[in-house]
């Protein structure tokens, strides 16, 4: 690839597994998220090889530029199924995550080409809903894209400390 090219994705396979674990690693280091359990990668990887292109979880890849081995950015979007209501009358919701690019790479539209592969496959579903947590660094971005702030606030209740 030509120097200053545009970064690609393309959809993740399940031979991307290993790389999509090691780029979840680097979002969680850059958040300063500290894992509760050192099995997460394991974890982590046996879900995505029994679910990543299936019907509730599809990826984004960018492959390293050069030609070299690993990818250099990655996202995934869960779809999902609700109780339609009265803002999403079928139900069906996305809820994008895992997105993350190696430091030597950020700044260079490897993340918008993610995201862009993963809001087309959303679109493809017929999913008119799509959510997200953005970091201060992100959040720009998906700005950019049209993501918002929810007018209720999310809440969590962790049970498990």
């Amino acid at each position: 690839m030509a120097d200053g090219a545009p970064l690609v994705a393309r959809a993740a396979t399940l031979d991307d597994v290993d790389e999509l674990v090691r780029l979840r690693e680097v979002m969680f280091d850059s958040m300063g998220v500290v894992a509760r359990d050192p099995d997460w990668a394991s974890t982590c990887a046996a879900y995505l090889r029994d679910h990543l292109g299936g019907d509730r979880l599809r990826g984004a890849v960018v492959d390293h530029p050069d030609g070299g081995s690993g990818l250099v950015a990655s996202g995934l979007v869960e779809l999902q199924w609700r109780i339609p209501g009265a803002q999403n009358v079928l139900g069906r919701t996305a809820y994008v995550s895992s997105v993350a690019t190696d430091e030597a790479f950020r700044r260079r539209g490897g993340a918008r080409a993610v995201l862009g592969h993963l809001l087309d496959e959303v679109r493809r579903q017929g999913i008119e809903i799509v959510d997200l947590h953005a970091t201060a660094v992100g959040a720009g971005l998906y700005r950019d894209l049209g993501f918002a702030p929810r007018p209720q606030p999310e809440l969590r209740l962790d049970l498990g400390r």
